[in-house]
């Protein structure tokens, strides 16, 4: 009897409603159907069968997971943190748990979890971008663009060149300083492109280990105050003199009033003989002169 009162009750609600998008009703009265089949259920004492029952009738299943986002993150990690294989039903299964475990992933910045009934999960990642590699002692760390750590460097990354296009941070407090260095230096492309390690020296300022001529490496050495004045030298000496592209090894900047170069040993020699020849030709000249005026 109540139920029939329940059912009168509400055709008279329905009745008074207004039109609604196609597909709704549909929804509204498998709603209505799973209600009073619920209802049945727990007036007969089964009311511990229903929800598994009324999940069945709809066919939830989650064998079909979709993952969008997902780079750096193992999809063994994603379902793991999912607990896929524990899923029986998407009525009881709890996506605010689900993304919490996610964003705990170490490569996961954010992450969504949606149920697409009747049997679908759709999985949402954002990953954390990979700035630069922290070498600390000897351990490695793949930090992102402020300095935090994202993950630990392994030796499959080493052999697999997962992160050979990144830089490396080298020395005590590099990775908490490296947005600071990262944030001057990226302004200076033709300085950024060619940073093979950021060093981190006495936790005071910086060193640039770029990449020169024929493979070769040119240290530039940044003073610790207004680095970035100094920056913007170098990057207008590359523009208008190529001095990385000389054979150099160094480069010092850390005198506000002049910049030292330190040459190759090849260069070095080849100073040498170049300025031993023009002194012998400058006291040949001389001795000429002398005998000219006799």
């Amino acid at each position: 009897m109540q139920l029939g009162r329940a059912a009168r009750r509400i055709h008279a609600w329905a009745s008074r409603m207004r039109p609604v998008r196609a597909g709704v009703g549909s929804v509204a009265a498998l709603g209505v159907l799973t209600f009073f089949i619920g209802a049945g259920v727990v007036q007969g004492g089964k009311g511990h069968h229903f929800v598994g029952a009324a999940s069945a009738v709809v066919g939830l299943s989650t064998s079909d997971i979709s993952i969008t986002g997902q780079v750096e993150t193992a999809e063994h990690e994603v379902l793991a943190a999912l607990g896929a294989d524990r899923i029986t039903t998407l009525v009881a299964y709890d996506t605010g748990a689900a993304r919490e475990r996610l964003a705990a992933l170490p490569w996961v910045k954010d992450a969504a979890v949606r149920k697409l009934y009747p049997g679908r999960l759709e999985v949402i990642l954002v990953e954390k971008a990979a700035a630069a590699v922290w070498q600390h002692n000897d351990k490695l760390m793949v930090v992102d663009s402020s300095g935090a750590l994202i993950d630990r460097f392994g030796i499959s990354d080493l052999l697999n060149d997962r992160f050979s296009h990144l830089p490396h941070l080298v020395g005590d407090g590099a990775a908490a300083k490296a947005g600071s260095i990262l944030s001057l230096v990226a302004p200076h492309p033709q300085i950024a492109g060619r940073v093979q390690a950021f060093l981190r020296v006495a936790d005071r300022r910086w060193d640039l280990l770029l990449s020169g001529p024929n493979r070769t490496s040119v240290r530039v050495m940044l003073p610790e105050a207004v680095p970035a004045v100094a920056l913007e030298r170098l990057a207008a000496l590359q523009s208008q003199k190529q001095v990385l592209e000389r054979q150099i090894t160094g480069i010092d900047m850390r005198l506000a009033d002049r910049i030292v170069l330190a040459l190759e040993l090849e260069a070095v020699a080849e100073r040498d003989a170049q300025v031993a020849a023009r002194n012998k030709a400058t006291r040949q000249l001389v001795r000429e002169a002398a005998k000219r005026a006799i």
